[in-house]
C-alpha cells in the first residue's frame, strides 16, 4: 500500500493549524470557532418553500400527518426534529411509523400508512419510489421527502423533495437531520417571524453518527453548537 505523508515535519506548537491547512482548511481558527453564523440559509434548498407551504396547510387545516422513522441514528434524529416541530404546532400528535428491521423508505410501511388515512407523510433521511408516492397521492396523502442521499430527482414528480444534493449551492455533506432542520427553520422564517432553536444537538449527533465530513464549516458549526450549546 502506498502511503502519502501528509506532514513530513510536525511542529507541536502549531500542529492543529498545520494539520487543518493540509486538509484544505484555509483559516483554521475561524473553522475551529465556527458558530451559528456559519449555518447556511435554508432558502438555498430547492423546493423548501413548497414544503413549508404544505406544512402550513396541514397545520392550519388540522390534517392527519405521519412521519417515517428511518432505522439509523440519523433517521431517529430526523424524525425527532419533525415530531417535535409538529407536536408544538398541532393539537393532534403526528403518527410515527417504525420499520421492523433495517428497511429504508416507504415500501414496507405502505399498507400501514394507507390504513392510517393520512393527509401528509414526512419521510426524513430516506426517499420513496415514485410508484409508492403516487399510490399515496392517489389516496389523498401528499409526501414530503427530506433527505441527503443520491436520488434520481426527475423520476419522482409525486413528492415534494428537499435534498442537499439537488443543487451545488447547498452543503453537500449534510445529514438527513440537517435537511429536516432546514425545513423547520425555513417554516419559522416564513410564518412565525422568528428563528427557533436550530436543533444543534440532534443535527450534531446525526453528523457524527452518519460519518459526514466535518471539513464542511457548517457541519463543524453544528458540532460546536452541540458541544457548547
Amino acid at each position: 500500500m502506498d502511503v502519502k505523508i501528509l506532514m513530513p515535519k510536525v511542529n507541536p506548537k502549531s500542529f492543529i493549524d498545520d494539520y487543518l491547512q493540509k486538509m484544505g482548511i484555509e483559516y483554521p481558527q475561524s473553522y475551529m470557532d465556527a458558530t451559528r453564523r456559519n449555518l447556511e440559509e435554508p432558502n438555498r434548498y430547492l423546493n423548501i418553500d413548497t414544503a413549508t407551504h404544505r406544512l402550513k396547510q396541514a397545520i392550519d387545516n388540522h390534517e392527519r400527518v405521519g412521519i417515517i422513522q428511518d432505522c439509523d441514528v440519523d433517521g431517529v434524529c430526523s424524525a425527532v426534529i419533525a415530531y417535535q416541530f409538529l407536536d408544538s404546532m398541532m393539537a393532534e400528535k403526528p403518527i410515527v411509523f417504525f420499520h421492523t428491521g433495517k428497511q429504508h423508505g416507504i415500501g414496507d410501511l405502505l399498507p400501514q400508512i394507507l390504513n392510517a388515512n393520512l393527509d401528509l407523510l414526512i419521510v426524513p433521511d430516506a426517499s420513496g419510489k415514485a410508484e409508492e408516492c403516487k399510490t399515496l397521492k392517489d389516496n389523498g396523502c401528499d409526501v414530503i421527502i427530506a433527505d441527503h442521499h443520491e436520488y434520481d430527482f426527475d423520476s419522482n414528480p409525486f413528492a415534494i423533495i428537499v435534498n442537499c444534493k439537488q443543487q451545488e449551492t447547498t452543503n453537500q455533506k449534510a445529514s438527513g437531520a440537517l435537511v429536516m432542520q432546514k425545513i423547520v427553520d425555513r417554516f419559522y422564517e416564513r410564518y412565525d417571524g422568528k428563528k427557533e432553536n436550530d436543533g444543534g444537538d440532534l443535527v450534531g449527533l446525526s453528523i457524527l453518527s452518519d460519518s459526514m465530513s466535518v471539513l464542511e464549516i457548517e457541519n463543524r458549526a453544528y458540532l460546536n453548537i452541540m458541544m457548547r450549546g
